[in-house]
């Protein structure tokens, strides 16, 4: 709270104090009292009049300076009111009580809209599962009859549960560090195993898959990595090459404070104007438009859960000849097996 700005603010209480030492020295005047009264009674005005002005100020600038600094520290505004000191003159309660008012509405919004958002991520959560039990059942029925219409069926049904998938690894990701089980895995076995899900894919489309020095161990959760390598797996087949050799080369380095995994295709490569975006909610770029629908998602909710699993993720490419995805597993020193 700034001084000069304060008396700007007070001018007409100023001019109006002013008024009333002359009205009053006009009266001494008129009554002829000595010039030794009225340099008494003016200096008294004047002095008073500084000392109130300065008590106000004072005591006004001690809860608003608190008020602007808890603003600028404090993360949730609408508690504001509740750990600023109610002050002791009246503008300020007024100010304080319609902070408290309007922090308290927002509050009580702010956790129905939690609610909400809780209650619908169940549903979904809940949705998925009942979804996913007759494309189970699909499935099974189109690997016991082995027929070109079936395996067309099946192509379709594999498709579908790795959408239903994406849905519920979505919803579940603004809480994902409740489900980790950080441990100890093998690079290989989950790589593996995200290999045999997306196995029919892979040969439909044409892939062959070069791996080497996985067998490496690194922190992370076995689940959810799983799935991100899917992503990315389903990424290099959304934009594969139309003609030629389809190679999947997925390697690891070790090093001395971390452990990195590349996975290399040879498809079509991303723009060099998208590739800073592709981690973005929802951007489909230049790629998406032209070749496949695409929602923008996967490489969104990838980029989501390598930071909340703590490990880094970035992507180069250069169009026409290949895209590289980079994850890297920092090392735990304080980690034993």
């Amino acid at each position: 709270m700034e001084f000069k700005r304060y008396l700007r603010d007070h001018v007409p209480a100023l001019l109006l104090n002013a008024a009333a030492l002359f009205v009053m020295l006009l009266f001494l005047w008129a009554f002829h009292v000595s010039k030794t009264l009225w340099f008494l009674t003016t200096a008294t005005f004047v002095l008073f009049l500084v000392f109130i002005f300065l008590w106000d100020f004072f005591r006004k600038r001690k809860f608003y300076d608190q008020l602007q600094e808890t603003l600028k520290d404090l993360d949730q505004k609408n508690l504001t009111a509740e750990i600023v000191p109610r002050p002791n003159f009246y503008e300020g309660q007024i100010l304080h009580e319609a902070l408290y008012r309007m922090g308290k509405s927002m509050t009580e919004q702010i956790t129905e809209k939690e609610q909400n958002v809780r209650d619908f991520k169940e549903y979904v959560e809940l949705w998925v599962h009942e979804a996913k039990l007759p494309v189970a059942s699909l499935l099974l029925n189109t690997y016991n009859n082995q027929t070109e219409e079936s395996r067309k069926i099946r192509r379709q049904l594999l498709r579908l549960d790795s959408y239903t998938d994406q849905i519920l690894y979505f919803t579940r990701s603004e809480v994902a560090e409740k489900d980790f089980l950080i441990k100890s895995c093998s690079l290989n076995k989950m790589f593996a195993g995200a290999a045999a899900r997306m196995r029919e894919e892979l040969q439909e489309n044409g892939f062959e898959i070069q791996a080497a020095d996985l067998e490496r161990q690194v922190m992370t959760d076995h689940k959810w990595m799983e799935f991100i390598l899917i992503q990315l797996i389903s990424n290099s087949m959304k934009y594969r090459r139309e003609n030629g050799v389809r190679v999947l080369n997925v390697y690891a380095k070790d090093e001395e404070k971390e452990v990195r995994l590349f996975i290399r295709d040879n498809g079509i490569g991303i723009p060099a104007g998208d590739l800073p975006r592709i981690f973005e909610k929802s951007f489909t770029g230049e790629n998406g438009r032209i070749r496949e629908k695409s929602t923008g998602m996967g490489l969104y909710i990838t980029k989501k859960l390598c930071d909340k699993l703590g490990h880094g993720i970035r992507a180069e490419s250069v169009p026409g000849e290949y895209t590289e995805f980079e994850i890297s597993f920092y090392k735990n020193d304080y980690y034993r097996p």
